[in-house]
């Protein structure tokens, strides 16, 4: 196995050699590229970044660290540019001009949900964010976001964590999308919590419970869990926001989110991210578009994010491509920060490659 300082030397010499043929430089990048992705952590997290869960230990009382950890946050002093759900609501949906526009932003926030997941499955790779956790018990943090809703199940057995198997009257279930890295497989969905609607602290908590893991994208980070919730409140809910992506509507486009950044030129791809930095109630982001990766499917942007903020949906709001996106199946999700060569915070997300064309 190559250390990350052969792989840089090695990409050196792809670089300044020019007497190979192009093929055979580009054979030696990719496999330096690969040598590196299944290298050590410590070397992956210096060339591609670093995963942002919100990790706590056992014997820690977790909304008590969760707001120190949010009060003393070294990355984002202060927060500034985390914006509560109601303030985004009240001093930036307004500038959107088109009433739909609003409505999609409105339910793609609603559909941004908190996970909490209490174990670290043994079968995580040595390379993983979270292997030394591996077999352990405790306490991450991660968003994810309501990608499908299904139709009330009447008489039949429910599997959330209250019902047990046990027949329930009514329940729903849906698919939560977020990283693979916050929710690696079945083991560690089934002690997932996923909690709703938590926008401010004077929300009444709302919870849905992970069952099974149905997709995995590991080269992408992302994965889709299978959600129950037995909740009559919680299950009406749910469906009611998801009615706004199906709407009969099979091509829902992105909103133009370009009112939302009015200096940032024509050129200027907005990106908006709903998450629950260091497992606080819900905020959201603006930032721009800075560019993709198509071979490793992954896209960058300017957004600042947390601690809590893995797994997040990344909204991709790009003019040039509204007449043929549709926003749910090319759905990112934040995945990795780097720092950027200006000392400027950097996101790199491994997301759908359909998702700007």
């Amino acid at each position: 196995m190559r250390s990350a300082g052969n792989v840089s030397i090695i990409l050196c010499r792809v670089r300044c050699n020019t007497s190979r043929s192009r093929s055979t430089l580009i054979r030696i990048f990719q496999q330096a590229h690969v040598d590196l992705e299944q290298g050590p952590l410590e070397d992956q997290e210096k060339y591609f970044g670093h995963h942002e869960c919100e990790v706590f230990s056992e014997e820690q009382q977790l909304a008590t660290e969760s707001e120190n950890r949010w009060n003393n946050c070294e990355k984002n002093r202060g927060h500034e540019n985390f914006f509560s759900v109601q303030y985004f609501r009240d001093n930036y949906l307004p500038k959107l001009q088109s009433d739909r526009d609003r409505e999609v932003i409105n339910t793609w926030i609603d559909c941004t949900v908190k996970l909490q997941v209490t174990c670290t499955s043994k079968d995580r790779p040595d390379n993983d964010p979270h292997a030394k956790d591996r077999g352990k018990i405790g306490c991450r943090y991660g968003t994810g976001f309501i990608k499908l809703v299904f139709s009330a199940v009447y008489d039949k057995p429910c599997l959330c964590a209250i019902c047990k198997g046990k027949v329930a009257e009514k329940h729903w279930g849906f698919y939560v999308r977020t990283a693979g890295h916050v929710v690696f497989n079945t083991e560690e969905a089934k002690t997932t919590q996923v909690q709703l609607n938590y926008d401010d602290d004077s929300c009444e908590p709302k919870f849905g419970y992970g069952v099974d893991v149905v997709k995995f994208q590991p080269k992408r980070d992302w994965i889709d869990m299978w959600c129950v919730t037995c909740d009559q409140e919680i299950g009406a809910w749910i469906e009611s926001i998801y009615c706004c992506w199906s709407d009969g509507d099979d091509q829902l486009k992105p909103p133009d989110l370009s009112a939302l950044l009015p200096g940032c030129g024509e050129d200027c791809i907005p990106v908006l991210i709903a998450s629950h930095p260091h497992g606080q109630p819900k905020k959201i982001t603006l930032g721009e578009f800075r560019g993709r990766d198509r071979k490793n499917c992954r896209i960058e942007y300017s957004n600042p994010t947390c601690k809590g903020s893995s797994g997040a949906a990344v909204f991709v709001s790009d003019r040039r491509t509204r007449k043929f996106t549709h926003i749910l199946w090319a759905l990112p999700v934040h995945s990795r920060v780097i720092e950027s060569r200006t000392a400027q915070k950097e996101h790199i997300n491994c997301g759908h490659d359909g998702w700007l064309i």
